[in-house]
């Protein structure tokens, strides 16, 4: 009986002993799954954190490479520009020294080759000027006094008019009273003390824009001074057209 009942207490003790054993082992595999879960979402969180500093990273350096890009581009820009005004003073100073324009004009176009306004200006420049250089202001306003002279002895020349006609016109001038300053009229003594005005005030441009109203023989007369005024005011306000823009281009890129 004793023993039976030893036994008992055994196989008991055993079995509590292996259920123990068994809780304990459980609470072991939850612990472990449990490290695992957390250490894989470390993991991740630390991934993710990685992830996000290298996204940062990228658009910092992307940031820094389109500003270097930039700066590159301004940099050969206005080294671009400084070139090109270079180029716009050699060509003033040949203007300004009545030689022809055609070299400086085939470098200005090469240098400004993407610039389509100094293109655009650089074809208002008559081929004369490109060829044979334009007279100065000074040789054109100096001109017109001889000019003024034979126009006022062919006043009433009529078209197709002959020798006699000639010699009657510049008789009938040589009598009558030269007009002087702003005249009134269309006759061309007032068209030329109009023009002379102008120039006496420093505006060859409208002393020309006076000449040019001259019609038939008086104005064959003045061909060859409205061209030449022409040339130069043509040429002058394109060199001064492309020194404006280009000088406005520079000063956009301070």
């Amino acid at each position: 009986m004793r023993t039976n009942f030893l036994n008992f207490l055994k196989q008991q003790e055993q079995l509590h002993e292996d259920t123990v054993g068994a809780m304990v082992g459980l609470i072991a595999e939850r612990e472990r799954k449990r490290s695992e879960a957390e250490a894989t979402l470390r993991v991740g969180a630390e991934r993710a954190e990685r992830v996000v500093k290298l996204e940062q990273m990228y658009v910092r350096m992307k940031r820094l490479e389109i500003e270097m890009l930039n700066r590159t581009k301004l940099d050969k820009s206005a080294a671009s520009a400084q070139h090109i005004m270079a180029a716009i003073d050699a060509l003033r100073e040949t203007f300004e020294k009545r030689q022809p324009l055609f070299t400086q004009v085939g470098n200005l176009r090469t240098l400004a080759e993407d610039d389509v306004f100094i293109q655009a200006t650089l074809d208002g420049i008559p081929e004369s000027s490109l060829l044979n250089g334009v007279q100065t202001e000074a040789q054109i306003a100096k001109s017109f006094v001889t000019l003024r002279k034979n126009v006022r002895l062919v006043e009433y020349v009529p078209e197709g008019g002959g020798m006699f006609a000639h010699l009657l016109s510049g008789a009938v001038s040589y009598i009558t009273f030269q007009r002087r300053g702003l005249a009134q009229g269309d006759a061309p003594d007032a068209v030329m003390s109009r023009a002379e005005y102008y120039l006496d005030q420093g505006d060859l441009e409208q002393a020309t824009i006076e000449v040019n109203k001259l019609i038939g023989v008086p104005r064959s007369e003045a061909a060859e001074w409205l061209a030449a005024s022409r040339s130069y005011l043509e040429t002058k306000q394109a060199v001064d057209l492309c020194h404006t823009h280009t000088s406005m281009l520079r000063m956009s890129m301070l």
